[in-house]
């Protein structure tokens, strides 16, 4: 497993240009898990990601959130045919919100 936190902030003071201060944070943890025996193979990897923003006069926001779990299970049969189950589960940690309205969010984009 490797994890890391990022933090980053923006802070103006008397500053004619215009902008606003902003205080970010994220956090995430990888993983990977594998275990080998003669004829099964068994691979899982894990990943989490959360983080939020806080931007001017604006509450805070996600900017990051994430849960990816994979699982692959190969059975070896020889060396070409090595048939194998696989799953993913994808999720979050917290309800995700349109702030601004689709229109808002779509302008931004374009």
């Amino acid at each position: 497993m490797a994890g890391g936190v990022n933090c980053s902030q923006v802070a103006l003071k008397d500053w004619a240009q215009g902008g606003e201060e902003a205080l970010n944070w994220t956090l995430n943890v990888n993983g990977n898990s594998v275990r080998e025996t003669e004829k099964i193979s068994w691979n899982n990897t894990y990943k989490f990601a959360f983080g939020q923003t806080r931007l001017g006069d604006q509450g805070v926001r996600k900017t990051d959130d994430k849960i990816d779990l994979e699982t692959v299970l190969t059975y070896k049969l020889g060396t070409m045919i090595n048939p194998y189950f696989g799953a993913t589960f994808k999720s979050q940690f917290a309800s995700g919100y349109p702030y601004g309205g689709f229109e808002a969010a779509v302008g931004a984009v374009w």
